[in-house]
């Protein structure tokens, strides 16, 4: 059975997220390409993702934040490069 190779990798989260997260997630993919895509598949109810380090500065993305601080940045680049490395398989 011939095996193919992923060029790129297309990710999408549901919110918007700051740009230092999408940069983690370019930077710890696997794959030389990978693309990251926000505020896919509608409105998201978690609204502002700041990184963890955001939550420091009181800032309107921080404020109208739903989520709590180091709960969200890890966990998100994780998550995908972990299914960028599974779907590699």
């Amino acid at each position: 059975m011939k095996t193919r190779k992923l060029l790129f990798s297309l990710t999408g989260i549901n919110a918007e997220v700051y740009d230092i997260i999408g940069e983690r997630i370019k930077k710890e993919s696997p794959l030389n390409n990978t693309i990251v895509a926000t505020i896919t598949n509608g409105a998201a109810n978690s609204g502002y993702i700041p990184s963890d380090d955001a939550f420091q500065r009181y800032t309107f993305q921080v404020l109208s934040s739903r989520l709590k601080p180091n709960c969200a940045e890890t966990q998100i680049v994780n998550g995908l490069t972990e299914m960028i490395k599974i779907s590699e398989q």
